[in-house]
């Protein structure tokens, strides 16, 4: 008799949080689990991975290490005779902060947009690979908080009505948490089927 399963969903191990079972192999082998890395990467990850820390990120984490040795060894940084003094302006107009631990951070001089850092802060969490951070005057160098705007650019993987459900469940999970997934349905009107809550509602459970 098969031992039952230990439900991993919404646990997290490193920087994987577990979305949900992909799959329960045969005896004696391990269970796949969904996986969304901190960086926004999506993998299949085995149970036994995750509880027994082999695996801890998409390999996000492995190369900021390898960047962080790389950088002390070629004197990178301060410690370069180029340095100045961390910000720069690229030629795109765009303005990088040097962060080389950071994943987003570019593997030569360990620099990293700064509108990603700001909106990280803000957000309390790593902007993900299907979200951009939109300048709102155009100027993308200004990277004062009211000056940015968040968006996401994911969508379902197809027209199927349970790709759709599946895909607005993690949307709202990843924005409004589960908290705000329960505020969003105690206000919701069910006198209009199919319009949203007031958007007064759907702030505050935001917040």
């Amino acid at each position: 008799m098969p031992r039952p399963l230990i439900d991993l969903t919404g646990q997290v191990f490193g920087r994987w949080r577990v979305i949900n079972l992909h799959k329960r192999q045969g005896k004696g082998r391990p269970a796949l689990w969904n996986c969304e890395c901190e960086c926004g990467n999506k993998r299949i990850v085995a149970g036994t991975n995750l509880r027994s820390g082999i695996s801890a990120s998409c390999g996000c984490l492995r190369d900021e290490k390898a960047r962080t040795l790389m950088l002390a060894r070629n004197g990178k940084g301060a410690r370069s005779p180029h340095w100045k003094g961390g910000r720069i302006l690229d030629s795109r107009g765009y303005a990088r902060v040097w962060n080389p631990t950071h994943s987003r951070a570019d593997k030569r001089g360990g620099y990293v947009y700064e509108h990603l850092l700001v909106m990280e802060e803000a957000l309390g969490r790593p902007v993900n690979i299907s979200e951009t951070v939109h300048h709102v005057n155009g100027h993308k160098a200004d990277n004062r908080l009211e000056n940015l705007e968040l968006w996401n650019k994911s969508h379902p993987p197809g027209q199927r009505t349970e790709d759709k459900i599946a895909w607005a469940k993690d949307t709202l999970l990843i924005y409004i948490g589960v908290e705000g997934v329960l505020k969003w349905i105690e206000n919701y009107d069910q006198d209009k089927v199919g319009s949203p809550p007031q958007k007064s509602n759907y702030i505050s459970s935001c917040s």
